[in-house]
């Protein structure tokens, strides 16, 4: 009877998940060598891993496809590289990422093929903010407050909320398939890819293809030079500027506030809208055009 409780109390029992640290004294900068752990072994599921220290860029041991981390944490004492190039990225899977780093580098990440990330935080990338980002995968959750990000993959929610409220301190470089973009301050270079709804209060956003299904803008300028439609433009304040391409456009529904500035002076005029709610607001047109009301 003691033995099977034994058993039974060891099948039971939790598992905890330990916390590795890099120190690189390997000094080889491979993620795979246990030397460069402060507990002698490489994370595996279920660790939490802190990188805060070390001498060199880790840049090799990347393929870690099949580890799904608790936490990943990238601290400011860091003040390397980690990944090669957009082909030789780090690859693991983590439920949290927070990117904290002093670095002035770069740093190319990739989710593995376990699962996807849940929450992403992205404190700086660059003590400066000079370095950039790249991230390729699922994200739930993302927030991003100084240093560029280049995303791809698919996202849920993105809030772009930059430093000291600075707009030129935070940047979104996206790809990526995304549900809901909250831009409190930052600025945006949309270059492929669907968001769905766009909330936009400050900074500049850039859209030369990809789309904007819905947007919801209260400040900052917003340039649509992309070819596709969008449905809903719901501008209360700041400037929506169409005029940047000649490729023909539909927006479904565009309705105007008092701060608004929609230019949609094209010079081709082939911009065209179904449904306009003009409360206020200027609006340009191409010339001979506008709606009749």
């Amino acid at each position: 009877m003691k033995k099977l409780l034994a058993l039974v109390l060891f099948l039971v029992s939790p598992v905890f998940a330990d916390t590795h640290v890099w120190d690189g004294s390997a000094d080889d900068g491979n993620w795979a060598t246990a030397a460069n752990w402060d507990v002698a072994a490489v994370p595996i599921d279920g660790d939490d891993v802190i990188i805060d220290a070390g001498d060199e860029a880790i840049d090799a041991g990347l393929d870690q496809s099949l580890i799904d981390l608790t936490s990943l944490t990238i601290g400011p004492n860091f003040l390397y590289g980690i990944g090669v190039s957009t082909s030789t990225r780090l690859e693991i899977d983590t439920a949290k990422l927070v990117i904290n780093g002093g670095l002035d580098d770069n740093i190319w990440i990739e989710d593995g093929s376990v699962t996807s990330w849940d929450e992403v935080i992205i404190g700086s990338v660059g003590a400066s903010g000079t370095g950039t980002c790249y991230l390729d995968g699922v994200i739930t959750t993302m927030a991003i407050h100084k240093g560029k990000v280049e995303l791809l993959g698919t996202a849920t929610t993105i809030y772009l909320d930059a430093t000291l409220g600075n707009p030129i301190n935070a940047t979104l470089n996206t790809g990526a398939t995304i549900t809901d973009l909250y831009v409190t301050d930052g600025n945006v270079n949309h270059t492929a890819g669907t968001i769905t709804n766009v909330y936009y209060d400050n900074g500049d956003y850039v859209c030369t293809a990809g789309t904007i299904t819905n947007l919801y803008q209260r400040g900052g300028e917003l340039q649509w030079w992309t070819t596709t439609n969008m449905t809903t433009a719901m501008i209360f304040g700041g400037i929506f500027d169409a005029s940047g391409s000649a490729s023909a456009r539909t927006i479904t529904t565009l309705t105007t506030h008092y701060a608004a500035a929609v230019n949609l002076n094209n010079v081709v005029g082939n911009i065209a809208l179904t449904t306009t709610k003009l409360w206020a607001g200027t609006v340009t047109w191409p010339p001979g055009s506008g709606p009749d009301y």
